[in-house]
């Protein structure tokens, strides 16, 4: 029989296959010889009936699915069991600082990677997390001697902090160590060497924001565009979370995603050609993620924009779906954690995928509205980016504010914009401080709108509770409905197939 399956679908459904293998090992316990069974018998399939096009392909995707299942189960194995030698004991440690320093109001947060346990070697310990005190500070790259008791994480009522942490390879804590820092700067290769002087120059961009901007703005500006949060009071932080706004004062995913789709549409209502329009914002957006750190929510949201950019860049939009779902698998390869545990991947695949799927719908739904400055695709394009991120955002709080959808309306098209000028502003300010200082009028502006939407709306109170099973029907209804219009209005069809 004839196959009629092209290669780049099957190894689309290869990779689904993969992806649902993770998926289902994060709610499902599997045995390792529950998993070898699948593996054999269905390789004695593919041997048997491989003149089957339709047994061999669904043979192969139970094969991709059981290596999904094989690699969220036995994840970085080897350094949890080395790990565990460790805990419970007071010791003499000498430790890397392997990540920028998070500051917080109370305490300061240090991964850090063990080097020597009582004077002895070691490595394949993953990461630890070190919880101390906000002063003295230290700093990426410092090496420290530590003398403290190494513990393992433990789950904070129903949240669970252990997997939290874990999707991020750290395996053990250490709470408030005596510290002596013994050297600075300790630099292995050319790439730490390049990040440790990104980390200097984003803290430059964090000291010219708080010269420009009152605190509160600047807390604001601070949490959007660098992912410092550390400067929000706990009354604000509180407002921002009861008005249902808290994945907007984070570096998410949909905010990568829709800083460089916007960027391509400010640029391409500035004159520009589409395909220069499209690399040049690609350009930018990778540029704005090494300012702030090559934070690991933003480099995955860079993955999947800069798929969506070059799928546009090479008239190829039919196979960007196919572009992402690959990328999605490829990280979920090296972190299968990420699919469930981890928001920042969350908002990114979904922000991409909202905008492949519903700009086209959502431009043809406000077209009374003007063009004038892109105003139209602006909203298409926030629109289409929140309609698949907002569900995950409400499940992740656990409930949903009775303003939420309000506030967002109300704020998330001017994100972009935030972010643009606030770039802008503290990176011309470091060199020209009366430019800088120009640039970041706009920037005020907007920010002032943006704490006085939080202010007013904060005053309403919390309303509704939100389970997992509410959320697989948001989204089945979801995609019933839009598939039933796109089958009706066939508005999304390029070449009769954009999605597959």
């Amino acid at each position: 029989m004839k196959n009629h399956l092209t290669p780049s679908k099957a190894l689309l459904f290869f990779c689904l296959s993969f992806c649902l293998g993770v998926f289902l090992s994060s709610f499902l316990n599997f045995s390792l010889v529950f998993i070898i069974f699948l593996l054999i018998f269905f390789l004695i399939l593919i041997g048997l009936f491989y003149h089957y096009w339709q047994i061999l392909i669904f043979s192969c995707c139970v094969l991709f699915l059981s290596f999904g299942v094989f690699r969220a189960e036995f994840f970085d194995l080897n350094s949890q069991n080395n790990i565990q030698l460790l805990f419970q004991k007071e010791a003499s440690l000498k430790a890397l600082v392997a990540e920028e320093p998070v500051v917080s109001q109370n305490n300061t947060e240090l991964t850090v990677v063990i080097k020597e346990f009582n004077g002895k070697p070691v490595k394949d310990l993953g990461k630890t997390l070190i919880l101390t005190e906000n002063y003295p500070k230290y700093k990426y790259a410092d090496l420290l001697e530590i003398s403290g008791r190494v513990t393992p994480p433990k789950n904070l009522g129903e949240f669970n902090y252990k997997d939290y942490l874990k999707k991020d390879k750290i395996y053990s804590l250490i709470y408030f160590p005596e510290i002596k820092v013994v050297s600075q700067n300790n630099y292995t290769n050319v790439f730490e060497n390049f990040y440790g002087k990104v980390l200097t120059f984003k803290e430059s961009l964090r000291d010219e924001i708080n010269k420009k901007l009152p605190s509160q703005e600047a807390a604001l500006l601070s949490s959007i565009i660098l992912g410092d949060r550390s400067q929000f009071s706990t009354q604000f932080k509180n407002k921002i979370n009861v008005t249902g706004l808290s994945h907007i004062t984070a570096i998410s995913g949909m905010n990568i995603i829709l800083l460089s789709q916007i960027l391509f549409l400010i640029l391409l209502n500035a004159g520009f050609w589409r395909k220069q329009s499209l690399a040049m914002s690609l350009g930018l957006t990778w540029l704005y993620i090494v300012l702030i750190g090559f934070q690991p929510s933003a480099v995955r949201a860079g993955i999947m924009a800069s798929l969506l950019n070059l799928a546009g860049l090479f008239d190829r939009q039919s196979i960007s779906i196919r572009s992402i779902i690959f990328a999605a698998t490829i990280m979920l390869a090296f972190n299968p954690l990420l699919l469930t545990k981890d928001i920042g991947f969350q908002l990114s695949f979904l922000a991409t995928l909202g905008i492949i799927v519903f700009n086209s719908y959502f431009n043809s739904l406000f077209k009374k509205i003007p063009q004038k400055f892109g105003l139209r695709e602006v909203l298409a394009m926030t629109a289409s980016a929140q309609i698949l991120t907002l569900p995950v955002l409400i499940y992740n709080f656990g409930y949903i504010s009775i303003v939420s959808p309000i506030t967002n309306v109300l704020v998330v098209p001017i994100i972009p914009y935030i972010m643009f000028f606030g770039i802008l502003f503290s990176l011309t300010g470091i060199v020209f401080p009366v430019l800088g200082w120009f640039f970041s009028l706009p920037c005020l502006a907007l920010l002032v709108y943006f704490t006085s939407v939080i202010n007013f709306f904060s005053a309403f109170p919390v309303a509704l509770k939100v389970s997992f099973g509410w959320l697989i029907i948001f989204y089945l209804v979801l995609f019933f409905f839009f598939f039933r219009y796109k089958k009706r209005s066939n508005f999304l069809l390029v070449n009769n197939s954009i999605i597959f």
